[in-house]
């Protein structure tokens, strides 16, 4: 049974920022920069995921990389809140769920546009 392009890209994507969570979050720990830092390192990790993602996805299919893009990021958002869901109980402010789901739709569509860039189709 062959594993779908999405879901192959997806848990590449959740690794690929587990990683340089643990990464940035020692940087942070081990050193003086201040763990105010903290919530702009997570935005930025979770567009270059996304970002990456969409990237792999659209060079795949070699067509309609905005689409392709696009679904990545709602596809990554949803799997982000249904984990932040899970793991905390603090409710999600609807702020928050706007500046994030934005951020998964513009590094998505960026990220397809660029695979498109770099297919071999």
């Amino acid at each position: 049974m062959k594993i779908p392009i999405e879901v192959q890209t997806l848990a590449k994507s959740i690794v690929l920022g587990l990683l340089l969570a643990a990464l940035l979050g020692g940087a942070v720990y081990f050193s003086p920069l201040p763990e105010s830092l903290l919530p702009l390192l997570g935005n930025a990790i979770m567009a270059v995921c996304v970002l990456l993602g969409a990237v792999l996805i659209s060079k795949h299919y070699g067509q309609k990389g905005l689409i392709h893009g696009l679904s990545f990021g709602v596809i990554f958002f949803t799997v982000m809140i249904i984990a932040s869901l899970i793991f905390s109980a603090d409710a999600i402010s609807l702020k928050s769920f706007a500046a994030h789901l934005l951020g998964c739709l513009l590094s998505g569509a960026l990220g397809g546009i660029i695979g498109i860039g770099m297919s071999d189709l």
